[in-house]
């Protein structure tokens, strides 16, 4: 069944964040526009600061789940916080943490052999306050109800933020539930907003720290909602995505199929490149068709759970 989502136009800017932040490092402000009454799919395409970096302690071959570093502290992790690999060929690669003491990691998920030499990030994840703000930079909120409030969906709960107490509660719980700054919005996901037909909410800026490396978003089988994780426009033969994706030979059998600006796409290993689902088979070459246009999330339908791996932007 085609899935066909209104996706707002998502523009990035860079700017250089506080002084205490390397250099390197820069802050994004992504707003998106909103069309009332419309659920919009808004692309998340940033991460956050890492809160530490660390060297591996003990050496360890592939497979594994537990990585350490001896002279850690860590805090509690789980849930909050994922493994950034800086090294091993499966760098850029993030890793949900499930367990962890002062110094050793367990994550969810099989680790590439590590040696001493190698090194990793501990990173938070976006939350709703880290992305949309408390109060929203850029969205209505109601007064203790949901009445002339924008409607975010994270996870596939809806919430909403009330300016009567100053933090973001679910729309079940209006006017009475407790904060949910804190909710973690699923890694590599978009958000779907949905703009108040009485509110004066043109737009919703999103904000973080611009992903710099390589990228991989692990998939499950069925329909996934999902960020471009950089700042600004890829066509799909830009994305890189005809590496990881399943292609059907010249039909969409076993195929993986895209979702971008409301048409649904697949790679067609037949003749190697892309094409519209309604065309299967014989349309057009359509690699050059934008997949997030103005950075718009897009939707993604797995035939079978698998790692999607982005490109860095100034990759050749």
């Amino acid at each position: 069944m085609t899935l066909l989502v209104a996706a707002g136009a998502l523009v990035s800017s860079v700017f250089p964040v506080d002084a205490q932040l390397p250099v390197s490092v820069r802050s994004v402000l992504a707003p998106a526009s909103l069309t009332n009454g419309v659920p919009t799919l808004v692309g998340v395409p940033v991460t956050r600061e890492a809160e530490s970096r660390h060297t591996v302690s003990s050496a360890a071959g592939g497979g594994g789940n537990t990585i350490d570093d001896t002279g850690a502290a860590f805090g509690t992790l789980s849930g909050t916080h994922v493994v950034r690999l800086l090294t091993t060929a499966d760098y850029g690669e993030t890793y949900p943490i499930s367990s962890n003491t002062a110094t050793v990691i367990t994550v969810a998920g099989s680790l590439p052999a590590l040696t001493t030499d190698d090194e990793f990030e501990v990173v938070p994840l976006n939350t709703l306050e880290s992305a949309l703000g408390s109060p929203p930079l850029s969205l209505a909120g109601g007064n203790f109800s949901t009445l002339g409030a924008d409607i975010v969906i994270a996870g596939g709960t809806e919430y909403y933020f009330d300016t009567g107490v100053g933090f973001w509660r679910t729309v079940a719980q209006q006017g009475f539930g407790p904060s949910q700054n804190d909710v973690v919005i699923p890694e590599g996901t978009g958000l779907f907003i949905t703009k108040n037909v009485s509110s004066s909410t043109s737009s919703a800026t999103v904000r973080g720290v611009a992903n710099s490396t390589r990228t991989v978003s692990k998939v499950a089988d069925g329909v996934n909602l999902l960020s471009y994780p950089y700042a600004g426009e890829v066509t799909l033969d830009e994305s890189g995505l005809s590496d990881s994706v399943d292609g059907g030979n010249f039909s969409t059998l076993n195929a993986d199929i895209i979702i971008a600006g409301g048409v649904e796409y697949y790679f067609d290993s037949g003749v190697n490149f892309w094409r519209t689902v309604a065309q299967q088979g014989f349309g057009p070459d359509q690699g050059a068709v934008t997949l997030n246009p103005s950075g718009a999330g897009f939707v993604f339908t797995a035939d079978g759970a698998k790692e999607l791996v982005f490109l860095e932007r100034f990759a050749e």
